[in-house]
């Protein structure tokens, strides 16, 4: 199963990926994620490569790229998956995008098989990783740090949360008990959706003209090349806002635009990630056991590798 597998670490925002069957790609708020098998994938039109085996003085360059082969990439892949990459070790959020992207893979005409069982073995790992020696991490993701954050300064009031993904939905299962939650999506049929399985009230989307009524407002949107927040918007907040009303973004790429910063009550996700630094406690003993049984896990994966090959895989990958 890991036999032939080929991973490439790219920083995030990086255009013009490859769009076939034969490569798997995950795009994150903090990496890019590609991988294969045998030749794939490929990335000509970078300049520099940074070998995960070898330093490499190239690593100054903005266009570095770390390459992974067999069991050192399903061991990346497999912390990864398990939050062990993340700035905030352990979060969960990158499980939903796993599972988003393996959705949309699994969906395309030309998907690759071995690709797919590859990405099956990982959830299962994960899951047994997670369950051992992640379970009950304080601050295990953006949405706990957001909640600690919040509780700091309000007790109860609304929150307006904008966007409706996976972030979107940890948010409202975290602080549904807690707070009373407005969703604010642009596709009203996702506002729907919400309110038909959670306790939350939809507010209309409005692009002139966006809720300003909650000391608490969440952005989980993000997209390149577009502002929604700038500095229009954050004068009408701050003329409604009290001095401990909290405007977080978690939108990546953000899609705010304005000077203001977390003594304005403006937070971002590079503040969120220093906030939870701050409340990391006891979770270390358990990251480090974790590390540990990935290593374990991902050694026993390349011993059985020859007993998971399909079929044919053995002539493929000498092709």
């Amino acid at each position: 199963m890991i036999a032939g597998l080929k991973l490439i670490n790219l920083p995030t925002g990086v255009k013009d990926l490859p769009n076939t069957g034969n490569v798997f790609v995950l795009e994150t708020c903090q990496r890019t994620l590609l991988f294969g098998f045998g030749n794939n994938p490929q990335m000509p039109y970078f300049q520099y490569a940074a070998d995960s085996s070898q330093e490499n003085s190239a690593r100054n360059h903005p266009t570095v790229y770390e390459t992974y082969h067999e069991e050192a990439a399903y061991q990346f892949l497999l912390e990864t998956i398990c939050g062990l990459k993340s700035k905030i070790q352990g979060e969960n959020e990158i499980v939903g995008q796993f599972k988003s992207a393996y959705t949309e893979y699994s969906s395309a005409p030309h998907k690759n098989s071995h690709i797919l069982l590859l990405l099956e073995k990982l959830f299962k790992d994960a899951k047994n990783i997670r369950t051992r020696y992640l379970t009950k991490i304080s601050q295990q993701s953006y949405a706990g740090i957001c909640r600690q954050l919040i509780l700091q300064k309000h007790h109860e009031g609304p929150i307006i949360v904008l966007g409706a993904g996976a972030l979107a939905k940890d948010i409202v299962k975290l602080m549904a008990k807690k707070f009373k939650i407005y969703l604010c999506a642009r596709k009203p049929s996702q506002v729907d959706e919400f309110v038909n399985k959670y306790p939350v009230q939809g507010v209309p989307w409005n692009a002139q003209k966006l809720p300003y009524f909650s000391p608490v407002i969440i952005n989980t949107i993000g997209c390149r090349n577009l502002t929604l927040f700038d500095e229009k918007y954050f004068n009408q907040w701050r003329s409604q806002a009290g001095p401990q009303d909290l405007f977080i973004d978690l939108g990546s790429p953000s899609v705010v635009d304005s000077f203001l910063t977390t003594s304005d009550g403006v937070y971002r996700l590079d503040d969120i990630f220093k906030f939870g630094d701050t409340l990391n406690q006891k979770k270390q003993i358990k990251i480090e056991n974790a590390f540990a049984a990935i290593k374990d896990v991902t050694a026993a994966r390349n011993l059985t590798a020859s007993l998971d090959l399909p079929y044919g895989w053995e002539e493929l990958q000498f092709a």
